[in-house]
C-alpha cells in the first residue's frame, strides 16, 4: 500500500475515535518473521504485527496538545475468551472488525498515513469501557488521602478513624456556635426592649385620690324680683 506522506495530513485535527493505517514494524520482513526465542524457549507470539489499520484512543485535547498519542490494532479475526476486544460491523471481506484494546501502542502521530473513517460514539463508548477495565481504573474515590509510603491495614484503619473522628469534632463545635448564636441574640432583643411598661410610684396621696371623682362647684347668681 502505497504511503501517504504525513505532511500532507493536518494531524492538527486529528481526534480520538480516527482510524489510520500503520505499519508498527515497517523494516521487517513479514514473510520470514523469526519465532521469538526466550531463554532457549520458543514462545508463542500474540502481538499483532504488520500494516493495518489504528484507531486513536487518546482524547481529543491529548492529540492536540501531544506530539504522540495512543492507539489499538483493528483485525478481522473474532477469537473466543477475547474479553478486551471491540467487535463492530464493517465492509471488510468478514463484515467484522475487532479492535484490539489489550494491545494499545503509544506511536507518534506522524507515523499514521491513509485516514480510513471516524467510529462513531456507540463504539468508542465500548472502547472505554475496556480500556478502563484492561488498566484497573474504576469511578470509586476515597475519601482519605494515603501517604505515598506502604501502609498496614490497621494503619489505614486508624487513619479512616482519625478523619471520622475530627469530623465529629468539627460539627459538634459547629452546632455549639450557632446555640451560642442564638442565645446571644434573644438576650439583646431582651435589653433592648422592655416586656412592659414600668409602673408609677405608689404614695399616700395616690391612694386617698384613688377612685374619687373631682366636683367643680360653679357661682350662680340669682337675679331679684
Amino acid at each position: 500500500m502505497a504511503k501517504t506522506s504525513a505532511a500532507n495530513l493536518n494531524f492538527s485535527k486529528l481526534r480520538r475515535g480516527m482510524v489510520f493505517w500503520y505499519d508498527p514494524d515497517p523494516d521487517t520482513d513479514k514473510s520470514n518473521v523469526p519465532p521469538k526465542e526466550v531463554d532457549g524457549h520458543i514462545i508463542k507470539d500474540y502481538i499483532m504485527y504488520g500494516e493495518r489499520p489504528f484507531v486513536v484512543v487518546s482524547s481529543d485535547e491529548a492529540c492536540r496538545l501531544s506530539p504522540v498519542v495512543q492507539v489499538c490494532p483493528i483485525g478481522s479475526k473474532v477469537k473466543e475468551n477475547s474479553q478486551y476486544d471491540v467487535i463492530y460491523n464493517s465492509l471488510n471481506d468478514s463484515g467484522q472488525s475487532v479492535i484490539k484494546c489489550d494491545q494499545i501502542k503509544t506511536i507518534n502521530s506522524s507515523e499514521l498515513y491513509k485516514y480510513e473513517c471516524m467510529l462513531d460514539d456507540e463504539i468508542m463508548d465500548e472502547v472505554t469501557i475496556k480500556l478502563r477495565a484492561l488498566l484497573g481504573i474504576t469511578d470509586t474515590e476515597t475519601e482519605v488521602e494515603l501517604p505515598v509510603v506502604a501502609m498496614s491495614a490497621e494503619e489505614v484503619e486508624e487513619l479512616v478513624d482519625s478523619k471520622l473522628a475530627a469530623n465529629q469534632v468539627d460539627f459538634s463545635n459547629q452546632l455549639d456556635g450557632v446555640v451560642t448564636r442564638v442565645i446571644n441574640a434573644v438576650s439583646t432583643m431582651l435589653r433592648s426592649k422592655p416586656v412592659s411598661k414600668p409602673l408609677e410610684p405608689i404614695s399616700h396621696n395616690n391612694l386617698s385620690n384613688r377612685g374619687k371623682k373631682q366636683i367643680i362647684v360653679v357661682p350662680h347668681n340669682k337675679e331679684k324680683k
